[in-house]
């Protein structure tokens, strides 16, 4: 007969694997009631604490982990993940935390990267970012018992901080609109993310229930090459879009410089904005409409959402702030009808 782990008495009782971790470690995060119960089913199933693991549980590493898997070329320039990790390591310093910060091509090295902070003991929790749809990560880590908040996406049983990725493409979408556009193209990053796909949905709503055209690039990457061949694609959709929404700044500036090899004159021709902000969308000219979303207050409230977490509270989503419109000279003409 195997050994029950603490997954078995989660699925007993219907709990995430981290409440049953507060119950069985008499940690504060969850009522009596629940406690009492998981430790009556604990008892049942004559579960035995695996002496290792509870001697890694009890034990702090005063560090929190961050795994961004993703080739480098994506993130690398991208300015989102630099102002991110200043607030994530601003708010840990404040309370003596360290922040271990690892990056790979993919998930699985993710994934094994999870594993070996925990067997080692490295970090006490971790953030979770890009998001996708049926994430294996949130599984592997209630399975090891290592907390974590997810950045962009709600997880039932686990601290969030969600966007409103619907309402940044439906500002760029009124502004672009209110200038005249009236077939938006949309450049994507990385397909498989959760926020890329409900910008996407958001896009081609808002052009249904307005009577415009949207036109979707096949998205690759988050790099510039990826931006310039979204570029070619568009112009020689059936319908050229006389505006294009980026996915970020990295990808406008390759679709940027695409358009001016094409012969396009950038906020005459065709306007366009971005859905992240960074100095290059000020300096370029013509400077770039843009969403600007704080990262760096995202990156600070995820940190406060795990010490929570870590000192016991239940966990909880919280929403990003709303996102603000930037009007720049790459949006300031009025398209003609």
């Amino acid at each position: 007969m195997s050994r029950k782990t603490i997954k078995d008495i989660a699925q007993e009782a219907g709990v995430s694997i981290t409440a049953v971790s507060f119950a069985l470690n008499n940690r504060p995060g969850i009522s009596e009631q629940t406690r009492e119960r998981i430790l009556d089913i604990a008892n049942k199933m004559d579960w035995v604490p695996n002496s290792r693991a509870q001697s890694l549980s009890l034990a702090k590493a005063d560090a929190v982990g961050l795994f961004i898997a993703r080739q480098p070329d994506s993130y690398t320039a991208e300015r989102f993940f630099f102002n991110f990790i200043i607030g994530l390591q601003e708010t840990l310093t404040a309370y003596n935390y360290d922040l271990v910060f690892h990056t790979g091509p993919d998930l699985e090295a993710e994934i094994a990267t999870y594993r070996t902070w925990w067997a080692q003991g490295r970090v006490d929790g971790v953030i979770v970012v890009d998001p996708i749809d049926g994430d294996p990560r949130i599984e592997i880590l209630n399975e090891i018992g290592l907390p974590a908040v997810v950045v962009g996406n709600d997880v039932p049983d686990t601290a969030s901080i969600i966007g409103d990725e619907a309402a940044i493409v439906t500002t760029l979408a009124d502004h672009l609109s209110a200038q005249g556009a009236r077939t938006i193209g949309y450049v994507t990053g990385i397909p498989s993310l959760i926020h890329t796909q409900e910008r996407i949905r958001a896009l081609e709503n808002y052009a249904q229930k307005h009577g415009m055209t949207a036109v979707i690039a096949s998205g690759t990457n988050a790099t510039e090459e990826a931006g310039r061949n979204a570029i070619a694609e568009l112009l020689g959709a059936q319908t050229e879009p006389d505006a294009i929404i980026f996915d970020n700044e990295i990808l406008t500036l390759g679709g940027f410089n695409a358009l001016r090899d094409a012969g396009k004159d950038v906020g005459e021709d065709v306007l366009i904005c971005s859905c992240e902000d960074s100095p290059l969308c000020r300096i370029v000219t013509p400077s770039i409409t843009v969403i600007n979303r704080e990262p760096a207050g995202i990156g600070r409230r995820a940190a406060t959402l795990l010490l929570e977490v870590l000192n016991g509270a239940t966990p909880r989503t919280e929403k990003q702030e709303p996102a603000q419109l930037i009007v720049r000279e790459s949006t300031h003409k009025h398209i003609p009808q």
